[in-house]
C-alpha cells in the first residue's frame, strides 16, 4: 500500500513542543491533565510563524506522563488546529508492539499523519528485535508512515550503521528519523538508510551536515518555534548564506556555555555513557522550565509525574535563557496568537 507521506514531503521546520498542562497536572491524582485551550494557542502560533511538522509525545511532550485517553485528546486538538496547514506525526513509543500497533491505529483514525516512535522499552533491544519491531509495525499499519526516535539516553542503543541498514531493510513504511543521538558520521548512517529515510536533525547539526553534504537535508527540529522556521527558509530554501550564518549566531548566543568538545570518536556502546548524564535525568524538565519563560510563547504549565524534579543550576540555566529566546522572537517578527 502506498504512503501519501513520504520522505521527500518531509521538508521544512518540525518542532517537538512540550504537551501543554492544566494547574494540577503535577498530580498523579490528575487523569486529565491535557489543557486543550493553550495547545490550540500554541500550535496556531507555531504554524502561523511556519513550522511545517508537528510531532507529539515524546520526551518533551512527556508520552510516559500521559494515560492513553489523554494522549488521544490531546492528538486529537492538534489535528484539528493543523488540518491542511501542517503535518501531524502522533507519537505512539510503548512497552510493546501490540500496544504500539493499537496506538497507531487509533492515532490514524483521528487524522494524524504519521507514528513518532522509539524501540521496545524494557530489555536492551538486539539486532533481531529492532528489524523485528519495523517489520511488525509496517505489516499491521502498512498506510502510516513513520517517524524513528532516535534517541540513545532512551532506548539504550547507540543506532550504528547496522540499526540504519535494518531500517532500510525492514522498515517498509519508516520515512523519517528524528536524530537524537550521537554518530561519528551522519552521511554514513543516512547512506545506510537509504533515500527511503528523510533524517531531520537538530537546528546546529543540521547546518554543518549541510555545508559537509549539500542536499541530503530538506529541514531541521528544535523546541523553539520560532526563530527555527527562520533558519529554514533561510539555509534551506532561499540558500542565504548571510543571513543563515546570522540566524545561527543569534541561535547560538543563546547558550550559556560552549558545548564540549567532540569525542574522536562513539563507541557502540555510548548509549551507556550517554545516560549517565545530567541531562538524560532532566531533558524534559530543562526544555518546559525555558518555554515557561518565554513570554512571546503560551505558558504550558507544570511538569507531570514522574519526572518533575530538576537540578538547580539546570533550571537556573533554562530560566536564563527564556529572555535570550524572547529577544530573538521580538527580532524576528513573532506573530503572536494569544500568548500571555
Amino acid at each position: 500500500m502506498a504512503l501519501k507521506f513520504t520522505a521527500k514531503d518531509m521538508t521544512g521546520a518540525v518542532l517537538f513542543a512540550p504537551t501543554p498542562s492544566t494547574p494540577d497536572a503535577g498530580d498523579w491524582r490528575t487523569t486529565n491533565s491535557v489543557d486543550h485551550k493553550t495547545t490550540e494557542v500554541l500550535y496556531k502560533q507555531a504554524i502561523a510563524n511556519g513550522t511545517k511538522v508537528l510531532a507529539l509525545c515524546g520526551t518533551a511532550g512527556e508520552n510516559p506522563g500521559l494515560l492513553f485517553e489523554e494522549k488521544v485528546g490531546y492528538v486529537k486538538t492538534v489535528v484539528d488546529v493543523a488540518k491542511g496547514k501542517a503535518v501531524v506525526f502522533a507519537g505512539v513509543t510503548a512497552l510493546g508492539t501490540k500496544e504500539v500497533i493499537r496506538q497507531m491505529r487509533v492515532m490514524k483514525d483521528l487524522g494524524a499523519d504519521g507514528a513518532f516512535v522509539g524501540l521496545p522499552l524494557w530489555q536492551t533491544p538486539t539486532q533481531q528485535n529492532m528489524n523485528d519491531w519495523w517489520k511488525d509495525l509496517g505489516e499491521a499499519v502498512p498506510d502510516m508512515p513513520i517517524m524513528v526516535y532516535s534517541n540513545s539516553n532512551f532506548f539504550k542503543t547507540s543506532f550504528p550503521v547496522s540499526f540504519w541498514e535494518g531500517v532500510n531493510k525492514f522498515g517498509s513504511t519508516v520515512v523519517t528519523n528524528k536524530v537524537s543521538y550521537k554518530s561519528n558520521d551522519f552521511v554514513k548512517d543516512m547512506d545506510a538508510a537509504g533515500p527511503r529515510v528523510q533524517f531531520v536533525v537538530p537546528m546546529l547539526n543540521a547546518l554543518n551536515i549541510e555545508r559537509r553534504a549539500p542536499g541530503r537535508l530538506k529541514g531541521l527540529w528544535s523546541h523553539d518555534p520560532i526563530v527555527m522556521p527562520h533558519l529554514v527558509k533561510a539555509f534551506f530554501q532561499d540558500h542565504d548564506a548571510d543571513r543563515a550564518a546570522q540566524i545561527e549566531a543569534d541561535i547560538k548566543s543563546l547558550n550559556t556555555a560552549p558545548p564540549p568538545p567532540p569525542a574522536p570518536h562513539w563507541e557502540e556502546n555510548q548509549w551507556a555513557k550517554d545516560i549517565e548524564s545530567e541531562f538524560a535525568h532532566y531533558n524534559a524538565q530543562q526544555v518546559r522550565t525555558q518555554w515557561n519563560e518565554v513570554k512571546t510563547q503560551p505558558n504550558v504549565g507544570p511538569m507531570r509525574p514522574p519526572y518533575r524534579d530538576v537540578l538547580e543550576k539546570i533550571k537556573v540555566a533554562a530560566i536564563e535563557r527564556g529572555p535570550k529566546v524572547d529577544a530573538l522572537n521580538r527580532k524576528y517578527g513573532v506573530q503572536l496568537v494569544g500568548a500571555k
